[in-house]
């Protein structure tokens, strides 16, 4: 038989009436090789262009090379959003960085001689921002921290920084630690802390060009922790709804607002600050006696509220294409900063948040419930409109009096100001929120 014609394979090309017709001729071996050579499989009448099984394996084992990266990150590659643009980013999106000696690396990690080593980090490919090594495996929430000019962003959200990296709060006693994961953001709040060390204030400070990004540790059950995105955006007019969407694509992408407005923006509660003597002369400080931070007495009264409202609502309503008359479930928090004015006023009693520490979370529950309830009464009596416009646009809310430093300085100049800051009710929005997206449970 000549064994270099024979196709061992042969048999998965030839029916059964080959193989009776093969028996019943009793053709002898060198018959049957002369004719395989006479009339190749592939050119057989009764089988056109059959491929063999071993030509299907090798082709699916191509397919499978030339797939399996395609394949593995359809199934199992983590994909998110960036927390600082929100474009879509993956665990594959790397670079190489080039970090100098003494920038996060070791000398010990360098030869003598190198002057600069790379470093293999994920980075988002749109901002080209560094995303954390854990980013992909654990939770992450965007909280927008919004208001008009004036309303007190920046100090409120340094207030909040400083008491959760440096205090023990609330949050501290329910067992959640925060850290500050980025280095834009890092920089930012030792920018702000800068300033409040020469004694000055924070208004028109530059925004950082870079949200905060803080990573929080709940120690009681490490499946809960999350990075929260935080933006501080230079106050904008929000009377706008074209501009919020343009302008403002955090607001699109946030799970959960904090909305700081100025006391003196609602109408009737700025009757009452002017009534009253002493919040009247703290309000009408001028020149280097001005208020610290976004100052009572750089504000005009704006009856803009209403339409603030009501456009943040509307932009919501577009993005989750809902009915135009639905109430927005995401939730927010209507913060009525300066409020150490309105403890003059209204008697009310703001929570210090070093002093007045929640150990048990239906405590804090409690007292945010009761203070909400508060603050609607008073609503109530001096501007229902307002409270209208918040019941009819929102399904999820509280309302909050706090004071970012706890006291209104005196004038510009303030020895040892960041040592006096005692702050008031700077961390109860972030406990309800925390409550919401359960992270305590």
């Amino acid at each position: 038989m000549n064994e270099n014609n024979n196709n061992p394979l042969d048999f998965l090309t030839r029916d059964d009436n080959d193989s009776a017709q093969s028996i019943n001729n009793n053709t002898d071996a060198n018959s049957i090789d002369n004719t395989v050579e006479q009339t190749p499989v592939e050119q057989r009448p009764h089988e056109p262009n059959r491929e063999s099984f071993s030509d299907k394996w090798n082709s699916f084992l191509e397919f499978f090379r030339t797939n399996i990266n395609k394949l593995h990150d359809f199934f199992f590659l983590k994909k998110k959003n960036c927390p600082y643009c929100f474009a879509p980013v993956s665990e594959r999106d790397t670079k190489d960085n080039t970090t100098k000696i003494g920038d996060n690396v070791a000398k010990g990690n360098v030869s003598q001689n190198s002057q600069h080593q790379k470093i293999k980090s994920r980075v988002c490919k749109t901002c080209n921002n560094d995303i954390p090594a854990d980013f992909f495996d654990i939770n992450s929430k965007n909280i927008a921290i919004i208001g008009q000019k004036n309303a007190g962003k920046t100090n409120y959200i340094f207030s909040l920084i400083n008491l959760l990296i440096n205090h023990n709060t609330t949050l501290n006693k329910l067992g959640i630690h925060a850290s500050i994961s980025n280095k834009a953001g890092r920089d930012y709040i030792i920018q702000l802390e800068a300033i409040l060390k020469q004694n000055s204030n924070l208004t028109n400070t530059t925004k950082s060009e870079s949200p905060i990004l803080l990573k929080f540790r709940n120690e009681n059950d490490t499946s809960k922790a999350n990075y929260v995105t935080i933006f501080d955006i230079k106050g904008e007019d929000y009377t706008k709804l074209d501009d919020l969407i343009e302008k403002h694509q955090f607001l699109r992408n946030a799970d959960a607002f904090i909305f700081l407005i100025d006391p003196e923006r609602i109408i009737g509660i700025r009757k009452l600050m002017n009534l009253n003597p002493k919040v009247y002369e703290a309000m009408n400080q001028k020149g280097p006696d001005e208020v610290l931070g976004d100052s009572l007495a750089q504000s005009t009264f704006n009856p803009s509220n209403y339409d603030i409202i009501q456009n943040l609502h509307d932009l919501l309503v577009l993005d989750n294409k809902i009915g135009g008359t639905t109430k927005i479930k995401q939730p927010i928090v209507f913060a009525v900063s300066k409020s150490d004015y309105l403890e003059e006023i209204f008697s009310i009693n703001i929570p210090n948040d070093q002093d007045d520490v929640f150990e048990d979370l239906d405590d804090a529950k409690d007292e945010i419930a009761a203070l909400t309830e508060e603050f609607k009464e008073i609503l109530e009596e001096n501007d229902k409109r307002f409270l209208a416009n918040i019941n009819s646009s929102f399904e999820n809310f509280i309302i909050l009096p706090l004071s970012a430093y706890g006291f209104t300085p005196k004038n510009r100049s303030n020895p040892d100001l960041l040592d006096k800051i005692s702050p008031k009710g700077v961390t109860l929005p972030i406990v309800w929120i925390f409550d919401q997206f359960k992270i305590f449970k």
